[in-house]
């Protein structure tokens, strides 16, 4: 699976409807949208706006803290690097970010929308760390909960050893499998909410 990859230049000044998406999955203010306002290109716009900031915050900042940094801005690129243009992710992008972190090591998140999760991937010593969690809360707890709602991260992890992972195949069924799921969506891994008597996706 093939597709081209949304380019946007930091220069270019973002659309009033791109600001207020920045804004409120930024700042998350207390007056947010109250449907899925997920949208492919205005992701694509916060991504690239946080990685020119920090960009610019490298330039500014010592070199000590540079090191620091940089494999922020990288991981933000690899997040970018993997999605597809409607925000799905790339099976031959994924493979290349695996062959690459397989060599030189680092820290790659995954943003698995159709099956409300996030993956963090990163190289340990010992291999290849998966670390998996739930991104939306169900609306039940959010609402029953008295104060705030404490969640942990990762729900759970695993470590792929290295010479497993550098096996004929592996990446490459792995990054096979993790575009599958990222744009076939499971009814049973989104949080549900009942509306008019029925069950809806909780978005």
């Amino acid at each position: 699976m093939t597709s081209s990859k949304i380019h946007i230049s930091p220069s270019v000044k973002p659309s009033l409807h791109a600001i207020m998406y920045m804004f409120h999955h930024t700042f998350l203010p207390p007056n947010v949208p109250q449907e899925d306002d997920f949208d492919p290109q205005n992701k694509d716009t916060l991504l690239c706006t946080i990685s020119d900031a920090l960009q610019r915050f490298k330039a500014a900042a010592r070199c000590d803290q540079q090191a620091t940094i940089e494999p922020i801005r990288i991981m933000i690129e690899d997040l970018r690097s993997v999605r597809e243009d409607l925000g799905a992710i790339s099976e031959a992008n994924l493979e290349r970010a695996l062959k690459k972190l397989s060599k030189k090591g680092g820290v790659m998140p995954l943003y698995i929308r159709a099956q409300n999760a996030g993956v963090i991937i990163s190289k340990a010593s010992n291999g290849i760390c998966f670390e998996t969690f739930e991104l939306s809360p169900d609306n039940e707890s959010v609402i029953t909960t008295k104060g705030r709602l404490r969640r942990s991260f990762p729900a759970s992890a695993c470590v792929v050893y290295q010479v497993t992972f550098n096996e004929d195949g592996f990446q490459a069924t792995l990054a096979q499998t993790i575009a599958k799921m990222s744009h076939q969506a499971t009814p049973d891994m989104q949080p549900k909410v009942r509306k008019a008597r029925q069950q809806h996706n909780d978005m």
